[in-house]
């Protein structure tokens, strides 16, 4: 739907659950319930590498293909 400014207009409903309207115990929830520690975070910084083309067409996306899963980058 637009609005009479012309942008778009949502109308959708969303709908918040808390623990609270759950009924969920305190120890279940958040920080606290979670299963999952942080050990140790890492810095990466990516750095520009070797540049390709790929032709576009599908000769060429197989032939990427190809090679990612040779290189064991794809599955």
């Amino acid at each position: 739907m637009i609005g009479r400014d012309g942008r778009p207009v949502c109308r959708a409903k969303i709908v918040l659950w808390d623990a609270a309207s759950i009924e969920a115990e305190r120890e279940m929830v958040g920080l606290r319930g979670s299963p999952t520690r942080v050990k140790k975070i890492d810095s990466v910084v990516l750095a520009a590498g070797e540049t390709r083309l790929v032709e576009p067409s599908d000769e060429g996306v197989r032939a990427l293909v190809r090679e990612l899963i040779e290189e064991h980058i794809l599955g």
